[in-house]
């Protein structure tokens, strides 16, 4: 092989090497972020563009104050809209510039290279994210909130559990209630307008039970105790019984006030004007 010949060879083989290396840097402008951490997602009619799991805005014009959107944690991947691929669940941490902290919950389904965000649906102000899985095609967010009693400079100690599905006909993500054995055929139940907000509560043979506080409810493991101070005939029942005592909820039908029963505070002390009647 003359010179001539080899010197042809080698300029081809390094124009390949210039052309491969230059279409590997080039971007594909047909692909969409495959990054749920760097989707759109719209809090309170304000579209938030994640770059990395943050987003930021101005409040006001030369305002050094910002509002913030940032991914709590990180995502969680299973098929939640039924087709096979795995899609996405997160946390979103809001701060809007004042006081209060929220959070929500968000989707991003997977479409062909790209996720598309869902809706976000709020969890609640300032309280303590904890956990995110995934249970049969659904989003479990679990945090720990405040009783409808205390306030907000109170840490965060009542579990709760959120399931989140997908509505496939709307697109729209929203609450599943977990049903329990001997839903809509309670044992006992009581309810009442407490400071304007309607509180029920039910319980299904002494073992389960569901709250219900305006448009939120919650579900779980129910016990009883016999006796309240000297009222040796009095029954509490202990919600999240099995939870840590930060965690738990108690109410106590007196023997001689059985048509209702009071919320106990954490000192358990009766708060007289938090009780429910029977129904």
């Amino acid at each position: 092989m003359n010179k001539k010949v080899l010197l042809a060879l080698v300029a081809v083989v390094l124009l390949v090497v210039v052309i491969l290396s230059i279409t590997k840097e080039q971007p594909n402008e047909t692909n969409l972020p495959v990054d749920i951490k760097s989707l759109t997602y719209t809090i309170d009619g304000y579209d938030f563009v994640l770059d990395n799991g943050l987003a930021t805005r101005s409040l006001a014009p030369e305002s050094s104050f910002l509002e913030t959107v940032r991914v709590f944690g990180e995502p969680v991947y299973a098929d939640l809209d039924g087709d096979g691929d795995k899609d996405g669940a997160i946390w979103l941490e809001h701060q809007p510039g004042g006081s209060g902290t929220f959070y929500y919950a968000a989707l991003a389904l997977k479409e062909g290279d790209t996720y598309v965000s869902t809706n976000v649906m709020l969890l609640g102000d300032r309280i303590a994210p904890q956990t995110l899985n995934i249970e049969e095609g659904r989003a479990v967010y679990n945090f720990a909130e405040r009783r409808a009693d205390e306030p907000f400079t109170t840490r965060p100690s009542w579990g709760r559990s959120v399931y989140v599905q997908l509505d496939k006909n709307s697109g729209q993500i929203g609450e599943w209630v977990k049903d329990f054995a001997g839903e809509g055929n309670y044992t006992e139940r009581y309810s009442r307008q407490v400071d304007r907000v309607s509180v029920a509560f039910e319980h299904y043979n002494y073992t389960t039970y569901r709250l219900i506080t305006g448009d939120r409810i919650q579900n779980g493991e129910l016990n009883t105790e016999r006796g309240y101070k000297d009222d040796i005939d009095a029954t509490v029942f202990v919600l999240n019984w099995q939870d840590e005592e930060s965690a738990q909820l108690r109410y106590v039908k007196l023997s001689k006030e059985s048509d209702r029963i009071y919320l106990l505070d954490t000192n358990g002390e009766m708060l007289r004007g938090s009780y429910l009647l029977i129904q």
